[in-house]
């Protein structure tokens, strides 16, 4: 008796195998997905907080309050770095604007995507930079 092509125990086999190699990209796909919602995340938080600081930093606070007030709009340990200008004492400079710029370096947790995004990473972490704006009063 010869075993026949077709039939249900061929079909499942066909749809494990398929699976097999389906699951480990849809496995990097949703990693990736986490990836960018993270990357997102961050992106709006250093927003709001350099925003923060360049409000603070319109009314006349000196560098060292509008660094404290960026870095507590902000999770412990996000923002890396401030950059202010123009330099404090401002109170010459009414009507100019107060630049606060942020940054934050992310590190990537999907599997390979370091080594595609490689040419927008900096040491192997994706740098997000955000810079806020506002009249000196």
């Amino acid at each position: 008796m010869r075993p026949a092509l077709f039939g249900p125990r061929r079909t499942r086999a066909q749809a494990l195998v398929e699976a097999a190699l389906i699951f480990p990209i849809m496995v990097l796909l949703l990693i990736g997905v986490a990836d960018f919602g993270r990357a997102f995340y961050h992106h709006i938080v250093l927003a709001t907080a350099v925003r923060e600081g360049a409000r603070v930093g319109s009314g006349g606070a000196d560098d060292a309050r509008i660094v404290a007030v960026v870095e507590a709009a902000a999770p412990p340990g996000l923002i890396k770095c401030c950059t202010i200008t123009p330099p404090f004492p401002r109170k010459d400079l009414r009507g100019q604007t107060i630049s606060v710029t942020g940054t934050y370096e992310m590190t990537l947790i999907t599997p390979g995507m370091s080594t595609l995004m490689a040419p927008l990473l900096v040491n192997g972490k994706l740098v997000l930079t955000q810079t806020a704006r506002m009249v000196i009063m």
